[in-house]
């Protein structure tokens, strides 16, 4: 349902560009990508459970490499590939996108453990025992934030430069992990470096998209933006599957069940802060985009 509002809103509020590249749609660049995506992401998501050592999980990794690197060289030969490669090569869009990967890891660590640690028994020595509700409305201010800063996002951006504000994003979003990798002693103080990092990773989500469209041709931005956010998924799908390797590495016993310990909680907030932390490296080290050149319109498109 809530897709279908999307749809709607969209085609009423969103204008259709003008721009038109022509060319046919690159069907074996899609499913090579999709057939690549669907083994790497497979086996990172189901490694702590499958073990990163079982066949299941290496033959998937050695699968997705094959494929991708197939597929990569019938994306540089093709005369309209789904992704331009060399244009992705270049250092200030591949950078962003190793950055967004970074940042991706980063933000969903507060989005997976969060509740967790709300919920969690008091007898644990970090949770508070709230119901889910009661969770999730403590943590209705981080959505809030988010929504509010994006708006933020695109002034300070206009003014200053995505680039700034990325590296804005990262640090404050870095800032929230190291607070709740300190594992906070009450509610308001969790709900307080959550929304921290959740107005971190809103300013820098915000910008990527707009570091990838000034580093691309006009031509390219839809297929540029849309790797973009295949490489933010990888983070996040990273951060999973990391998460559930040291909450079931790190474990204590508290009436009879195992449950993460504290120190699992620490580490996982302390690697999603060292991880916004190298986003912000790389979008510092990301060299400015050329200036971009107009686009010739063609005969067609003139008459």
């Amino acid at each position: 349902m809530l897709g279908l509002v999307q749809i709607a809103l969209v085609t009423a509020v969103v204008r259709e560009s003008p721009l038109r590249t022509g060319g046919r749609f690159d069907m074996v660049g899609a499913i090579g990508l999709s057939a690549a995506l669907v083994c790497l992401l497979l086996a990172i998501s189901q490694g702590s459970v499958w073990g990163w050592g079982s066949g299941q999980v290496l033959g998937l990794i050695g699968t997705s490499a094959v494929i991708f690197a197939l597929w990569g060289r019938w994306e540089l030969r093709a005369r309209t590939p789904l992704v331009d490669l060399r244009v992705s090569a270049r250092p200030n869009v591949l950078l962003t996108n190793v950055a967004s990967i970074a940042i991706g890891f980063g933000m969903f660590a507060g989005f997976v453990l969060n509740t967790q640690v709300l919920q969690a028994a008091p007898a644990t020595g970090y949770g508070f025992g709230l119901s889910l509700i009661a969770a999730g409305l403590a943590l209705l201010p981080v959505g809030g934030a988010m929504m509010v800063f994006s708006q933020v996002s695109a002034q300070v951006s206009r003014r200053r430069g995505a680039r700034t504000t990325l590296v804005l994003g990262t640090i404050v979003l870095a800032t929230g992990n190291v607070l709740l990798a300190t594992l906070p002693g009450s509610v308001p103080l969790v709900i307080a470096a959550g929304t921290t990092a959740a107005v971190g990773a809103a300013l820098a989500y915000s910008a990527l998209p707009l570091l990838i469209m000034d580093s691309v041709p006009e031509t390219e931005t839809a297929a540029a933006n849309s790797l973009n956010t295949l490489m933010r998924m990888l983070g996040t799908s990273s951060c999973s599957a990391f998460v559930a390797a040291v909450s079931t590495g790190f474990v204590q016993v508290v009436d009879g069940h195992a449950v993460p310990s504290g120190v699992a909680y620490t580490i996982a907030y302390a690697a999603a802060a060292g991880s916004a932390l190298l986003g912000m490296t790389l979008a510092a080290l990301t060299p400015r985009a050329p200036a971009r050149q107009p686009v010739v319109a063609t005969a067609s498109a003139t008459a």
